[in-house]
């Protein structure tokens, strides 16, 4: 009786050689991977900066508004007393970036990490990094978000422009175009223009008539600013974007 043929013989046949029969499981692999649907998600962004803050929380603020990992935090310490300590921290924004000095030179811990952290915020307000939003399976840039999925932004110590800010970043609309056209004729009013790019889409919101005062104009822009955001984040997408915490403004006209 003749046996089948054996697997060297399929491989043989099938594919040039190990590697080739390596890439096509891969490829497979990876398909199934893109067939998974993608699951809603709870998202919580933190409260704005509060007076004593330290670095540490600022740099943890920081990554919790821009959807980024969590800091890695490594803290090293000698052996023997007196006993002194050191911190690296690591962050992910396009690629991971490690800050400050392993070795053991602060009084204690809490220092060391701060030290680390001032670090990584100073690098980050000098080169300004531009987050890179993940791609979605159209392969057109946006933060990919479940319908279902619901994001809550805490207002406590934050500005109107910030959690607008906020708002258009998690959600993968690009930073809103501004526009205040001063009103002829009348000194110190404007009318306002606001336009937000989302994928394929332009939405245009105004004009916003007679705002008196350029600060309550720029205002005004970033509260329209968000109402649109968190109206086409439902309509659109499915997604729900509410407010928590304390806020000093009404987002109501």
């Amino acid at each position: 009786m003749m046996g089948g043929p054996s697997s060297s013989h399929l491989k043989a046949d099938l594919f040039a050689d190990i590697e080739a029969a390596k890439e096509f499981v891969a490829n497979i692999a990876l398909q199934k991977l893109k067939e998974i649907p993608v699951q809603p998600e709870h998202i919580v962004v933190g409260p704005g900066k509060t007076k004593g803050e330290s670095p540490m929380g600022e740099l943890n603020r920081y990554c919790s508004q821009n959807a980024l990992p969590r800091p890695h935090v490594l803290d090293t310490s000698n052996s023997k007393p007196p006993y002194f300590f050191g911190c690296q921290i690591t962050i992910d924004i396009n690629g991971e970036r490690t800050f400050g000095n392993g070795m053991p030179q602060h009084q204690n811990k809490t220092t060391a990490r701060n030290k680390a952290a001032e670090e990584a915020l100073r690098w980050i307000a000098e080169e300004n990094p531009k987050i890179i939003k993940m791609k979605g399976k159209s392969g057109k840039s946006g933060r990919v978000l479940a319908p279902g999925s619901v994001v809550q932004i805490d207002t406590t110590d934050k500005t109107i422009g910030e959690i607008a800010t906020e708002a258009c970043a998690l959600l993968g609309f690009k930073a809103p175009q501004r526009k205040l056209e001063p009103v002829e004729g009348k000194p110190g009013m404007y009318n306002v223009y606001v336009t937000l790019d989302h994928g394929d889409q332009e939405t245009n919101v105004g004009p916003l008539k007679n705002i008196f005062g350029q600060k309550t104009a720029s205002k005004e822009a970033m509260r329209v600013t968000f109402l649109t955001v968190q109206y086409l984040a439902q309509e659109q997408y499915g997604i729900k974007v509410e407010l928590i915490g304390d806020s000093n403004f009404e987002l109501r006209a």
